[in-house]
């Protein structure tokens, strides 16, 4: 239970928001949906002196919660929660892979109140949407105590174990992602978890882009739960354009993962060795369904064509 008191602050607008971080500094916490801060408070692991609500913030006029999207990308509001992010049309036509990640967050009830801003900004080694965020190139817009923005790109975001590169009176408002519905393009997300709903143990996220021949073009494959922040699997990234995916190249793909990731992290759900293994498995499966995805969609646009 939470014994330590706190003032309560409720703004109703983006810019009051971001001054109360800074006339309040480190002791504030920002409040989404509660679905991280609230159990550390009742654990007694966090303990801010201020917190910050976001859910008071006017959504006609400073909405942080939509989703909308133009000719190259989707943008995001901050306080989107899980489930709207499951269940948007313009993700699931878009951007599935980020849609079926949200889908295996926890349970419905957190999905209800977890919002994709505050889970990113939370910055857990095993949160679901890092992964899959930083292989389809998503970028951060934030705001600060002077209302001037700027866009933070996915493999700079993460700075470490439970820390991102936002400043004390810096606030998310907004995550783009490229549109991934191109010809010849799969993304996958899997996971390899404790408890159904849990967070990763492992988790793979992996981008496919096929040229013409079926050859591939691309590949990315970044890995959650492994490391303090995703790990991208540059040597993947960089042995396979050319080539064929196939399964003899898939298990190439398991084996330089299982190479890249040294002294993973170890704790009560997984030893190190544990981790390292399943990430040579969970890196083909998501591969191995990311290529079926890229070629399922050039057949079915020769089809319509």
């Amino acid at each position: 239970m939470m014994n330590k008191p706190f003032e309560y602050f409720a703004p109703k607008s983006a810019g009051e928001a971001v001054s109360l971080l800074k006339k309040h500094g480190s002791s504030a916490r920002l409040l989404a949906g509660g679905q991280s801060l609230v159990p550390l408070m009742n654990l007694g692991l966090a303990a801010p002196r201020q917190i910050i609500d976001l859910t008071r913030i006017k959504k006609k006029k400073d909405p942080l919660s939509y989703v909308t999207a133009n000719n190259d990308s989707l943008m995001i509001g901050s306080m989107t929660t899980h489930s709207e992010v499951e269940r948007s049309r313009l993700i699931r036509k878009h951007c599935l892979i980020l849609s079926e990640t949200a889908a295996t967050i926890a349970d419905v009830q957190v999905r209800n109140r977890g919002t994709i801003g505050g889970s990113v900004c939370h910055a857990d080694p095993a949160g679901d949407y890092l992964a899959p965020l930083v292989a389809i190139d998503a970028e951060f817009r934030a705001i600060n105590s002077r209302m001037k923005g700027r866009t933070i790109s996915a493999d700079k975001f993460f700075r470490d174990m439970f820390t991102t590169a936002l400043k004390q009176d810096e606030l998310l408002t907004e995550i783009r992602v490229p549109r991934q519905n191109r010809p010849r393009r799969g993304s996958a997300y899997v996971k390899h978890k404790y408890v159904e709903g849990g967070f990763a143990i492992v988790g793979a996220a992996a981008v496919v882009s096929l040229n013409k021949d079926g050859s591939c073009d691309r590949v990315s494959v970044v890995l959650s739960g492994v490391r303090a922040t995703p790990l991208r699997l540059g040597e993947i990234e960089k042995g396979f354009h050319g080539k064929s995916l196939d399964e003899r190249a898939i298990e190439e793909a398991g084996q330089l993962a299982y190479e890249e990731v040294r002294e993973p992290l170890s704790d009560i759900h997984a030893t190190s060795d544990y981790r390292r293994e399943m990430s040579r498995i969970y890196t083909k499966r998501a591969i191995r369904l990311a290529a079926a995805r890229a070629g399922a969609r050039e057949t079915k646009k020769k089809e319509e064509g």
